[in-house]
């Protein structure tokens, strides 16, 4: 398979698809890929595990962690304040997109 065939076949497997591919399977799956490609799978990576990491926090908040629900307001800004450091964390340079509702 070459590299434009690799670059489809990313393109076209939805996010949560593509972190399902073994670690012993990266070295082949990306070889050959354009760099520019391998950005876009990357966001696309990056700002899934913001959702995920959003949705954690406001359930956590919402009763999830220790049974107490402190609120949607508060899970909102907790979502938020998650959202923000793992921003930072993973250099994802994607305009902040925070929640305010």
């Amino acid at each position: 398979m070459d590299g434009y065939e690799k670059a489809e076949r990313l393109f076209r497997a939805k996010a949560t698809e593509n972190i399902t591919i073994p670690p012993d399977q990266w070295d082949e799956t990306f070889s050959g890929v354009h760099g520019d490609d391998l950005k876009v799978v990357a966001n696309s990576l990056r700002e899934l595990a913001v959702k995920a990491v959003r949705m954690a926090a406001y359930m956590d908040a919402r009763g999830g962690e220790d049974g107490v629900d402190r609120g949607h307001e508060v899970a909102v800004k907790a979502q938020n304040d998650q959202a923000e450091k793992v921003r930072a964390l993973l250099d994802y340079a994607h305009p902040r997109d925070d929640i305010t509702f």
